[in-house]
């Protein structure tokens, strides 16, 4: 993906890879200077929730089966209510 750096220095992470790698505005980052390189990496140590408009939000990425998780705790609250037999 092709971007560039505007008359004060800053570079425009496209909205895309922002997204996917859950970078907000306001997020820390380390840049990095290799010889073939230049590399910017999110600090780790940033909580991946955020408060937005009064709810907590996920900005990180997931890791494992969501699928699978959601469908065991949504499995266990209903069986928790009575609604599947146990």
């Amino acid at each position: 993906m092709k971007t560039s750096i505007d008359k004060f220095g800053r570079v425009v992470v496209p909205k895309q890879m922002r997204q996917r790698h859950g970078l907000l505005p306001g997020t820390e980052i380390i840049v990095e200077d290799t010889d073939e390189a230049i590399v910017l990496k999110p600090i780790a140590d940033q909580s991946g929730l955020v408060e937005k408009d009064g709810l907590m939000v996920f900005r990180g990425r997931a890791m494992g089966d969501l699928d699978a998780a959601m469908h065991g705790q949504r499995t266990d609250r209903l069986r928790t209510a009575g609604g599947i037999p146990g």
